[in-house]
């Protein structure tokens, strides 16, 4: 009896979320709410910023701005995955390239419990064989 408690609660736990959770502990560093932040990846130096207001079920801009020795790096890969701490499921996006930046129109839903806080993972791979180059986990919080 115990060993199917045990099993029905792994299961439970195991499998009852719906997409890939990466939330972490606060950092003015990476927080994208009121200003553009920047990381290193490599030998790159990566711009991100987001349009504003962030609002649920509103269009929201997304740049990533990757530069090495000063000049935009146009042959790469670049996903946004989006959630939430209370897993809300991932929303997937590959970013475009602008010509002199990397570009993502997107939209969120709103957490019916009232968290704002969203988790941004940007992924980045390189051209040739598809490598992962570098990941970077950013958050931000909805006005409403």
């Amino acid at each position: 009896m115990a060993f199917r408690i045990i099993l029905i609660l792994f299961l439970f736990t195991h499998f009852a979320s719906a997409g890939e959770r990466f939330a972490v502990a606060y950092n003015p560093d990476i927080d994208l709410t009121k200003s553009a932040k920047y990381f290193v990846c490599g030998d790159m130096s990566i711009f991100v910023d987001l349009s504003r207001p962030l609002e649920p079920f509103k269009d929201i801009k997304l740049i990533v701005k990757p530069m090495k020795n000063g000049v935009f790096i146009t042959n790469l890969k670049m996903e946004a995955t989006f959630n939430m701490k209370m897993d809300m499921g991932n929303f997937v996006y590959l970013l475009k390239n602008a010509g002199s930046f990397y570009q993502l129109n997107f939209i969120l839903p709103k957490c019916i419990w009232g968290d704002k806080r969203w988790y941004l993972k940007i992924v980045i791979h390189g051209d040739k064989n598809n490598k992962k180059l570098c990941e970077k986990i950013l958050l931000f919080d909805m006005v409403r």
